[in-house]
């Protein structure tokens, strides 16, 4: 004879189950998108590195992130309410230090892609070439879904207007 169950203890198992992973997806949310902003995930996930920008007689040193696997650089600096203000150019030490730009590093040089979408803050995106020199300079918009396509094997972003830099103009790592 066929074993019966009882749809009762089968409904209130399956209403406990249901809340339970309705509990856990709550949980699991509120975790991922509160405990730790936008830059406190780039902190906890990327590397960093102090470059240089060479532009006419002057000369920049700034701390970057560094995003090299195609998961970092599709998430770039999507969330971020703001970008780094207090790296030093004397800091030994990373701690505490909220890099002012990310640099995006390829493989070798080619075509690459980016958009502003779910991109709070306004970007200045600088195409380098294998070289170092800066192949192209473009302000994106925060929020555009427009793909901006340039050459290069590295870009470069930071804030808008944060440094007066052309086509032309050298960008190299620093160690340290």
């Amino acid at each position: 004879m066929p074993k019966v169950y009882n749809a009762s203890k089968i409904s209130k198992f399956a209403l406990i189950l249901i809340c339970f992973i309705a509990v856990l997806v709550i949980y699991l949310a509120y975790k991922y998108d509160y405990s730790c902003n936008a830059i406190c995930m780039l902190n906890k996930t990327l590397g960093r590195e102090n470059i240089t920008i060479t532009s006419a007689n002057l000369s920049y040193r700034i701390t970057v992130y560094i995003a090299n696997t195609t998961t970092q650089q599709a998430r770039g600096y999507m969330f971020a309410d703001t970008l780094g203000e207090n790296c030093t150019i004397a800091a030994s030490s990373f701690k505490g230090c909220v890099p002012k730009g990310m640099l995006f590093v390829f493989k070798n040089q080619s075509n690459e892609c980016f958009w502003m979408d779910n991109t709070r803050i306004p970007l200045e995106q600088i195409w380098i070439d294998a070289n170092g020199s800066v192949a192209e300079v473009y302000n994106a918009t925060p929020f555009s879904k427009a793909n901006i396509c340039y050459s290069g094997m590295y870009v470069l972003e930071t804030n808008a207007t944060y440094m007066p830099i052309k086509i032309g103009d050298i960008i190299t790592p620093n160690a340290g």
